[in-house]
This record gives structure tokens, sequence and C-alpha cells, in this order.
């Protein structure tokens, strides 16, 4: 078991942290798709002022995806659709 002081985690929690942790970090930037519909370049966007920030945008037809919480959930939904 391990502690922070607040709240204890068993060796199998803490396996499974670090396979989340490892997880995020093996998605980048550069692993996305192109834009389904011109097949252009997309970036990660950030409206730092919405609680939910990142979005996906093709850079020439401007196409974009919802707004997400999460950088990495939204990168690996945007690779899962269907092209």
């Amino acid at each position: 078991m391990w502690s922070n002081g607040n709240r204890s985690m068993s060796s199998l929690e803490m396996k499974g942290e670090e396979i989340k942790t490892e997880a995020r970090k093996s998605v980048g930037l550069s692993d996305l798709l192109a834009c389904p519909f011109c097949g252009n370049d997309v970036d990660v966007e950030a409206d730092e002022e919405n609680e939910f920030p990142y979005f996906i945008e093709c850079k020439r037809c401007y196409i974009r995806t919802d707004n997400y919480v999460i950088k990495n959930h939204l990168i690996e939904r945007w690779n899962r659709r269907a092209s």
C-alpha cells in the first residue's frame, strides 16, 4: 500500500495509474490524422477561458471538433473517427 496522507493506493491501483500515464505520454500531436474532409493538417487548439478548452481545427477548411477537457482524449477520439 502507498499513501499520500489523504488516500491509500494498492500496488494494483498504482500500476493502473502508471499505465494511464504512459498511455497519455504516447499520444502526441504528430500522431494526428489529417482532416477527413480536405486531407490537410490539423492543430489542437486551446481556449483557456472555456471549461472545456481543447479542440481540433483544420488549417485549410476550418472544420473543428467539439471541445474537450483532456487533450489526450480529444486526440484519441479524433484518430478513431471514420475517415
